[in-house]
């Protein structure tokens, strides 16, 4: 098994509000409602020094602290490309994705196509991803012993 461990830059405040209202499909009413009404109308002021401009609609991004963040964060990131010879774990701007043959050349190259998508999908503009670490454990771990070098 090898896992790569990724980080999401800035994917607190790339959480597009229109694409995300996008997913009220898969959600509750009220569950839709209640997201709407946390990020809908949010307005940023901006003061220089004793110079004050415009207020302008925040069209993007989740308030980082916020209980509810995480969830808009992975909601807005569930439409990514799946590999279906790899596994994936995410919580909002970290992933892990693994995958586990005996042939190590098959390893790599399954994780590399599962990469090549996510860059695709992550296009100009958008996030970026940074590749923390590829990961290989020792031969004897199981599931869970995976848990402490995680």
């Amino acid at each position: 098994m090898n896992l790569i461990f990724l980080i999401v830059v800035q994917a607190f405040d790339k959480v597009w509000h229109p694409d995300l209202f996008k997913l009220k499909l898969f959600l509750p009413l009220s569950y839709y409602l209640i997201f709407k009404s946390y990020l809908n109308k949010r307005h940023v002021f901006v003061s220089l020094g004793i110079e004050y401009f415009s207020i302008f609609p925040l069209l993007a991004g989740v308030p980082q602290g916020a209980v509810v963040s995480p969830t808009l964060c992975n909601l807005y990131f569930t439409d990514q490309p799946i590999n279906l010879n790899t596994q994936i774990a995410v919580y909002t701007d970290k992933k892990a994705i693994y995958a586990t043959y005996t042939n190590p050349d098959i390893v790599l190259s399954t994780l590399q196509s599962h990469l090549n998508d996510l860059s695709h999908w992550y296009s100009p503009g958008a996030s970026e991803l940074i590749k923390t670490n590829l990961f290989t454990p020792p031969l004897h771990s199981n599931t869970k012993n995976l848990l402490r070098y995680i």
